[in-house]
């Protein structure tokens, strides 16, 4: 199983790649972020993101819980690490969509996981780099 983690300068088109992706990927599982944003309309707690209020965020970043985490726009957004992990555990090859920031971070958790984690194991590490500024 893998952990497919797109990262890209915001504009570069990761997010337009990861629909690709998951449209022709058959079984590929789309990790699905925790925010302490509000829900907009027709979004799902646990469909489009698993909102949490700012307390039970602090508390699961105090516990380790988040492979990943930043503020954006005074808003909390982080990738649990239980949720990458039972899909992976169960069969499933994972893709993220996530910032510098968050790649950064997740690069150095992995690095200091045990050799036999199966995030460390599967992690492939995808930057989109656009062709210029220009173009960005």
């Amino acid at each position: 199983m893998k952990l497919i983690v797109l990262t890209a300068p915001s504009g570069a088109g990761k997010t337009t790649i990861a629909h690709r992706v998951m449209d022709a990927v058959p079984g590929l599982q789309f990790s699905i972020s925790a925010t302490t944003r509000p829900p907009r309309e027709g979004e799902q707690d646990g469909v489009d993101y698993f909102f949490l209020s700012e307390g039970e965020f602090e508390s699961r970043v105090a516990r380790a819980e988040f492979i990943e985490h930043a503020t954006v726009h005074d808003h909390r957004y982080g990738t649990l690490r239980a949720t990458v992990q039972d899909a992976m555990q169960a069969g499933k090859s994972v893709l993220m969509d996530i910032d510098v920031q968050g790649a950064r971070q997740l690069r150095e958790v992995l690095e200091h996981a045990a050799s036999d984690d199966i995030l460390r194991r599967g992690f492939v590490d995808i930057f989109i780099a656009p062709p210029s500024l220009d173009a960005l």
